[in-house]
């Protein structure tokens, strides 16, 4: 079943072709002489549908650029090139200028709808008169098969077995490519914003199933706060593996962007000349925040914590607090508790988000804040964190040194991941 774009007017009832059954076939002029076989067709990068401009001609050695408007007919048979044994000129590579079999075929791309990779069987052409458009990519079996020769054995063998295998029709304009050489830059101006737009955890995903070279050239067609987010998201090995090939102001922008704990455990992968680079790079306040995390153990609360979180002091108002969490909240990975220091910065008590926004504007933190506080030594394991979040329901654990005062929270999704560890029977150390 072919795919029409339903924004696309130029494309419906259109005739569909697949690139497939077009390499190969023989072209001949309009006396029957043979001018030799297709051995690619060429499009001009921009469009999201690109049209084909001119197919490759070969003949023994040879490779001639023929232009789309010198034929008459085209179709799955043969072509019928216009003149008496026409000469072209030969095929060398321009730029703007993309071949589909030696650019796109059994590339992998992004399907931006799909948040997927994939891999390239066939690629789809729609003709409109005599004009050929790139319309979509085929990354389902039937195109794999039809690749092969072999599609109606496949049909039949499936129709026997009634088994449905729908042809898998990609639209271009939903494609970023990954493809090296020319055909990298593609698509970028189409679907930057598009992915942009994905979610951090899918980005992460395809980062994850992506080679090194296609894996950074996604990465760098992120913002640099979906990139920071991504990151984030990402194993410790890809994030180590993608760092490595970025330039430092980039990595620092980068580091900026992402919360202090997971910008600690980065750096805390880095070699560390790098790492100190880095952070002479970095703005000072977040470079400071991050450097105090640095000081801890990896796996200890102290190492877990996000030193950035809302405080007050027992003689703060409600008001003062919603005004401090409107200001700081871009910077506050989650709210869900108040914490309250004494002079000395030790933790005296907490209050959630909820006793916050039913208090009056003027009630003072003192007034209605709880206590006992339920906290954890920077040097606690995550077992100890798990189990302390577990049994008095903590959304987040907060994190005190030896004398009370405290440093920092180690957060929800942290917890989520360590509990969900737990759950499963596996080691949280």
């Amino acid at each position: 079943m072919s795919f029409y774009p339903q924004h696309h007017e130029n494309l419906r009832g259109c005739n569909m072709l697949y690139i497939s059954s077009m390499l190969g076939k023989k072209v001949r002029d309009e006396d029957g002489h043979n001018l030799g076989f297709i051995d690619d067709l060429i499009i001009r990068k921009g469009d999201d549908f690109p049209v084909v401009e001119s197919i490759i001609l070969k003949k023994g050695k040879n490779r001639v650029l023929v232009p789309m408007d010198s034929i008459k007919h085209i179709d799955e048979e043969d072509c019928i090139v216009l003149g008496i044994r026409p000469v072209f000129p030969p095929f060398k590579p321009k730029k703007g200028f993309v071949p589909l079999r030696r650019e796109i075929l059994d590339k992998q791309i992004v399907d931006i709808n799909g948040q997927r990779v994939v891999r390239v069987n066939d690629l789809q052409l729609n003709r409109v008169g005599k004009t050929l458009r790139l319309a979509g990519v085929d990354v389902g079996t039937p195109g794999l098969f039809r690749r092969m020769g072999i599609l109606s054995l496949f049909e039949t063998v499936s129709a026997s077995l009634k088994l449905k295998a729908p042809n898998n029709i990609i639209p271009w304009d939903n494609v970023q490519s990954l493809a090296r050489g020319e055909i990298s830059q593609l698509k970028l101006k189409t679907t930057r914003n598009k992915l942009n737009k994905l979610h951090p955890a899918d980005l992460a995903d395809i980062l994850e199933e992506l080679s090194g070279k296609e894996r950074v050239e996604l990465f760098n067609i992120l913002d640099t706060e979906t990139a920071a987010e991504t990151l984030e998201n990402v194993s410790q090995d890809v994030q180590v593996a993608i760092v490595s090939t970025l330039p430092d102001e980039q990595v620092a922008d980068i580091l900026e962007e992402m919360s202090a704990d997971n910008a600690a455990d980065l750096l805390q992968d880095l070699p560390e000349e790098r790492a100190e680079d880095l952070l002479e790079l970095m703005n000072s306040k977040e470079a400071e925040e991050v450097k105090e995390l640095l000081g801890y153990e990896k796996d200890t609360a102290g190492g877990l914590m996000n030193n950035t979180f809302v405080r007050g002091n027992t003689d703060t108002t409600c008001h003062e607090i919603i005004e401090r969490i409107r200001r700081e909240l871009p910077d506050t990975e989650l709210v869900y508790y108040i914490y309250v220091l004494d002079e000395e910065e030790r933790l005296i008590g907490f209050l959630s988000l909820r006793d916050l926004i039913v208090s009056p504007p003027d009630q003072k933190l003192g007034e209605i804040m709880k206590n006992p506080v339920f906290s954890v030594p920077s040097g606690a394991d995550p077992q100890q964190i798990a189990e302390l979040a577990e049994k008095y329901d903590l959304l987040t654990v907060p994190v005190v040194d030896d004398e009370g005062k405290m440093k920092g929270v180690v957060t929800f999704d942290d917890l989520f991941e360590l509990i969900l560890k737990k759950e499963r029977g596996n080691p949280v150390l």
